[in-house]
């Protein structure tokens, strides 16, 4: 749905552009500049969403942490042995539930738009066909004269004319008014608001853009043309024309209403030089639009100032398998807030309690009945109740029928086989979903095997899918083609020497697996794409291989490739090889790139490197203030960290 979030950040800087407009510059009589105003505001607003502008924003605080994964949500979901595999199938049903409503909302978009662009392009084709009339010069201008439909008009230098009503002079000031929109290229105005209502069809600005230029239009050359014979004058030919009025769009008409302000106008004493500079006060408009719609904070972690005593250093400990790259994420306050509360909510008892009863029950069958839910407020998101003679649980329908809650709900015991498990703190009990549905011994309900999407995306936006490639094809020494095939569809990717060394992809051939990154795709048939924006292609999925130098380090930042801990301790040091567990014990210090810590007894868990302190002080690498607890509990990766009160480990 980027297309959608797009045309809508496009539709708001319309909005804000028009509505500053509206309210301070459209009584002003600097016709041309407003003009420029319109029209450039209104390429702006396509521009602003595309633009991306990135800050680099220094740590301060435990709250500024890097985010390196999925948004954060309160529902976890696991099956003994299956994590992995359930934590797929639901991305890829979210996705595809995403996708088929996405492909459904375009869709009716782009068949307004291609009605707008055909009603359009009819309208034109029949403008041209009278510019192919007999015609006479008037100077640049063509003149046709015709008796009806679109009369006392111009469409760039074509002046369509009904010479019935008017006498040789009035002709004469029409022609020299429709000469001033051919000299100023008003009609390139017109076709640009047409390309535009287009597009956005549904954003009434665009509309009220359309004619607040076609006045700007009139209104200028009405001015040029009323130097020569007077306002008087010219305001009475006016009433006299608009009795003929034009419905095509492209075309400028002469006596087009509203007649009252273009008379008005001509009335209107010239506005004060000074006033020009009001057109600065739309600056600070820009720069919030900027900040709102192209800033994206990239964080950077500070460069240690303090270094560990070498005296007191005694092993070192080397964190493996770090990544080089990681992805950039626009990290918002909401998005914090939501983590921080996800974060303490996952280390209360409660939580604990259901992870635990969740692996439990995790593929395993239980008896009971299927009842609708009595909770009122509960049961707009969760209808249905699972009840065993022990528990209750929240029944999640997912994807069967009515017919067969129909067969189960309310209508005595049923069989079923546990697929996957929801915790959800705002509910009171774990969610189930059925793999299997059995009644009185007979299967009613199988679980379908889900339709593998075509690619999934990365928490930055970034489309990934796994494949082999299927052909290569070399065009010439710097553009080539990779066909990859994945989940049954066929990408087809371009690369060219703008993005890369294609040299770098000469070991790439047909058979390899790979994994595929992109952030736009073109659909070419009913299961494949067209790759223009690949942003890298790699043989190993935990790299990033080739890369694309236009776009890679748009959506990811370098990480240092090891962190180097280095810990001693005046009592003992325990470590189990098997589960990579370490206990630092009796005057015990660690040294990491963004900690230095000192406590009775450390314990390092995993690979992950999660450490819990007892009794400890500390410093972050970069500032030298000390912060006390009892106990602590750090990430030596990212330099997070959170101070308890108590601790069951110790």
């Amino acid at each position: 749905m980027e297309w959608l979030s797009y045309l809508l950040k496009v539709s708001t800087c319309m909005a804000l552009f028009y509505a500053f407009y509206h309210f301070f510059l459209r009584r002003l009589t600097f016709f041309s500049t407003n003009r420029m105003y319109l029209l450039s505001t209104l390429l702006i607003s396509f521009a602003i969403p595309m633009l991306t502008l990135q800050i680099e924003k220094i740590r301060e605080t435990p709250s500024e942490l890097r985010h390196t994964g999925p948004p954060v949500s309160e529902e976890v979901t696991v099956m003994p042995g299956q994590q992995n595999m359930n934590s797929d199938l639901e991305h890829q049903t979210a996705q595809s539930e995403t996708y088929s409503w996405g492909q459904m909302l375009f869709i009716a978009y782009a068949i307004v738009a291609l009605t707008i662009l055909t009603v359009f392009a009819l309208r034109i084709i029949s403008l041209l066909r009278h510019t192919l009339k007999p015609k006479t010069r008037f100077g640049r201008l063509k003149v046709v004269y015709k008796p009806d439909g679109f009369t006392n008009c111009s469409f760039f230098n074509y002046v369509f004319v009904d010479q019935q009503d008017l006498t040789g002079h009035d002709i004469e000031i029409l022609l020299h008014h429709e000469n001033i929109h051919a000299s100023k290229y008003h009609s390139v105005d017109k076709l640009l608001v047409i390309l535009g209502k287009i597009v956005l069809w549904f954003n009434p600005f665009i509309y009220l853009y359309d004619k607040s230029l076609e006045q700007l239009h009139e209104y200028d050359a009405d001015w040029e043309t009323s130097l020569s014979i007077g306002n008087a004058a010219y305001a009475r030919l006016l009433l006299n024309i608009s009795v003929k009025q034009n419905n095509i769009p492209m075309v400028h008409n002469f006596a087009n209403n509203p007649l009252k302000e273009r008379i008005e106008m001509l009335f209107t004493n010239q506005s004060k030089r000074m006033k020009k500079l009001m057109y600065l006060t739309a600056l600070p408009l820009l720069a919030v639009l900027l900040w709102s719609f192209s800033v994206s904070y990239v964080y950077k972690d500070p460069i240690a100032r303090t270094k560990p005593n070498p005296a007191a250093i005694k092993k070192h400990l080397l964190v493996a398998d770090t990544p080089k790259y990681r992805q950039k994420i626009k990290m918002t306050p909401q998005y914090l807030q939501a983590k921080k509360e996800n974060a303490a909510w996952r280390n209360t008892a409660e939580y604990k309690r259901r992870h635990a009863e969740a692996y439990r029950i995790g593929n395993t069958l239980l008896s009971g009945v299927v009842k609708d839910n009595p909770d009122v407020q509960m049961r707009m998101r969760s209808p249905l109740l699972f009840v065993t003679d022990k528990k209750t649980y929240i029944f999640d329908k997912l994807d069967l029928d009515g017919k067969i809650i129909k067969q189960i709900n309310g209508q005595g015991m049923v069989g079923i086989k546990v697929g996957i498990v929801g915790i959800n703190k705002s509910d009171p009990y774990l969610s189930i979903v059925a793999s299997e549905i059995t009644k009185e011994g007979k299967l009613i309900y199988k679980q379908p095997v889900p339709v593998q999407s075509a690619f999934s995306y990365e928490a930055n936006k970034v489309r990934f899918t796994d494949g082999e490639i299927s052909k290569v094809t070399n065009y010439s020494a710097n553009y080539k083609e990779i066909e990859v095939t994945a989940n049954g569809h066929k990408f087809f990717v371009k690369i060219g020497k703008e993005q890369v060394d294609v040299k770098e992809l000469n070991d790439f051939k047909k058979g390899d697996p790979v994994r595929l990154r992109f952030v736009h795709e073109v659909k070419s048939g009913a299961k494949s794409y067209s790759i223009n924006d690949w942003v890298s292609i790699s043989k190993n999925i935990r790299e990033y291989g080739v890369k694309n130098r236009k776009l890679f380090d748009f959506f990811y930042e370098k990480v240092p490739a090891e962190d180097k801990i280095t810990y001693s301790a005046s009592g003992s040091v325990d470590m189990d090889e098997d589960t990579k567990f370490m206990s630092l014990n009796g005057e015990a210090a660690l040294y990491s790139a963004h900690f230095i810590i000192k406590a009775d007894t450390i314990k390092i868990e995993g690979t992950d490197m999660t450490s819990y302190a007892k009794n400890v002080s500390f410093s972050k690498a970069k500032d030298a203030s000390v912060i006390s607890s009892p106990y602590a509990k750090f990430n030596l990766k990212e330099g997070t960290y959170e101070l308890m009160k108590t601790y069951e480990k110790f």
